[in-house]
């Protein structure tokens, strides 16, 4: 339990589960990310890119680095987590037939 703790201090949307308790209190190990109580395998691609964003942006803290990140689908997200990087978000446009590229 103090492990889980520990790991989840440093996640702001992500918490893991590490283990499972048995009746007669023997821990499974589970390994399980979870966001907002809900499993990553069965998140929608919103949910999967936010946990993804949160990782990154935990490692980079921790590591003290910052590297451009790629979001794909993005148009299956309606809002996505902050995060330091520089962020580059493809998407699909009914109609576009040229490459679009826009700044903020």
């Amino acid at each position: 339990a103090l492990c889980e703790s520990l790991i989840n201090a440093k996640f702001k949307v992500v918490q893991f589960s590490l283990f499972e308790y048995l009746n007669d209190g023997t821990p499974k190990p589970n390994c399980q990310a979870l966001f907002n109580g809900v499993p990553t395998s069965t998140l929608n691609t919103g949910g999967v890119i936010n946990v993804g964003l949160d990782v990154i942006r935990t490692f980079s803290e921790h590591f003290g680095e910052c590297y451009p990140v790629f979001i794909d689908n993005k148009e299956s997200v309606t809002k996505t987590i902050h995060i330091d990087s520089q962020t580059i978000m493809l998407s699909v446009r009914e109609g576009q037939k040229e490459l679009l590229v826009e700044t903020k």
